[in-house]
């Protein structure tokens, strides 16, 4: 995720979860990293990601995603096109809030 993240953020990003550029964590980091542990969830998985976030890169979660659904897990994904870290727009917001209540009465409420 580091690597991804826009220059500006980078130094923030190895401050807050290490240094990518040092071996052992490096080694860390790729076995911690949940794109390399989903075959451990055994729950359904919801995203919710905005297209311009600045510190955790779109393609993270397209990455996932793509994993999970190669692995058959229920995963619902909701991209902010127009959002960045969080969402912001009213519009946005909603359509989020709605998500989550469809997504519970789906896999937890049943």
């Amino acid at each position: 995720m580091v690597e991804g993240t826009s220059g500006w953020r980078r130094n923030i990003q190895r401050l807050e979860f290490g240094d990518e550029r040092n071996t052992k964590i490096r080694t860390f980091m790729q076995n911690t990293a949940p794109v390399n542990n989903l075959n451990k969830i055994k729950n359904p998985l919801l995203f919710i990601q905005g297209k311009n976030d600045p510190r955790v890169p779109v393609a993270e979660f397209d990455s996932i995603v793509q994993v999970a659904q190669r692995l058959g897990m229920p995963i619902w994904y909701l991209l902010g096109n127009d959002e960045g870290h969080g969402f912001v727009k009213m519009g946005n917001i909603e359509f989020r809030h709605y998500s989550i209540i469809l997504f519970v009465k789906e896999y937890l409420l049943k």
